[in-house]
């Protein structure tokens, strides 16, 4: 069953848990605001797949800039420092 929460502002779905998947991944559907988005960090645990449905995302990885817009996916690395923002209008992922 899915669980509805906010995230400093955003609005997080979880779709599927790491216990549902035996530890494979887990999904997260997310509306975030215009022009937020979290600061550097990394995952140390897997990689991180982002969809984009809705809006434009800015994402940094390293130190490589990428523009995403609906129907594309952005693959984080694991332990790869990334960030992203939301564009003016906010976004879904």
């Amino acid at each position: 069953m899915d669980r509805t929460f906010d995230f400093h502002g955003s609005l997080m779905t979880i779709k599927s848990l790491t216990a549902e998947t035996g530890g494979a991944y887990t999904i997260l559907y997310a509306i975030h605001p215009p022009n937020v988005g979290p600061s550097l960090h990394l995952h140390t645990r897997g990689n991180e797949c982002f969809y984009v449905i809705k809006g434009n995302y800015n994402f940094i990885l390293r130190n490589e800039s990428i523009n995403a817009v609906p129907g594309d996916v952005v693959i984080v690395p694991k332990d790869t420092p990334h960030k992203f923002t939301t564009g003016a209008s906010g976004g879904e992922v």
